[in-house]
């Protein structure tokens, strides 16, 4: 006898984790070259594979799949085009924690922003001269993130990863 209980109808589509990880084995007493699948795929540290991986002799080395469009991110600072001094983003701890203080090198005035891989703004913080510190929020996923730096027309970015 069961008292209250409710049943709902859901569904369900069996997923197969081999299509999104992947566990590359070096069995060799020599460095192998392995060809990624189709798609974009990343490393444990975070690092965006393209075409082929080296892995040492006797070693192993995990590769997930990302998003699509996370292939089409740049991870390098970039600065547009501008007549002011520029900005340059260089952050630490890179990988982070969730409620831990990132460490800027800019010593500018501006607005910080920090998005996710679907484009959606985790948090914005505006930075006054000389500040150079942002606290994460605790409640942030672990997972990559875009950090955009902008002041004056010029912007830097630099992914970010959140442990």
């Amino acid at each position: 006898y069961l008292d209250n209980v409710e049943v709902t109808r859901v569904n369900a589509q069996p997923l197969d984790p081999a299509e999104r990880h992947k566990l590359l084995v070096n069995d060799q007493a020599a460095a192998q070259s392995f060809t990624l699948p189709a798609g974009c795929w990343s490393d444990m540290q975070g690092n965006v594979l393209h075409g082929s991986v080296d892995i040492q002799p006797m070693s192993s080395a995990v590769i997930y799949r990302l998003p699509d469009d996370a292939c089409d991110i740049t991870t390098s600072t970039y600065t547009e085009p501008s007549t002011s001094s520029g900005a340059t983003l260089t952050m630490y701890p890179n990988p982070s924690t969730p409620g831990s203080t990132l460490h800027l090198s800019t010593a500018a005035r501006g607005q910080f922003t920090l998005t996710d891989m679907k484009g959606t703004v985790v948090m914005t913080a505006m930075l006054a001269a000389a500040q150079g510190q942002i606290k994460l929020p605790a409640s942030i996923a672990p997972g990559m993130y875009l950090a955009r730096f902008h002041d004056e027309g010029t912007t830097a970015m630099q992914k970010l990863i959140v442990q």
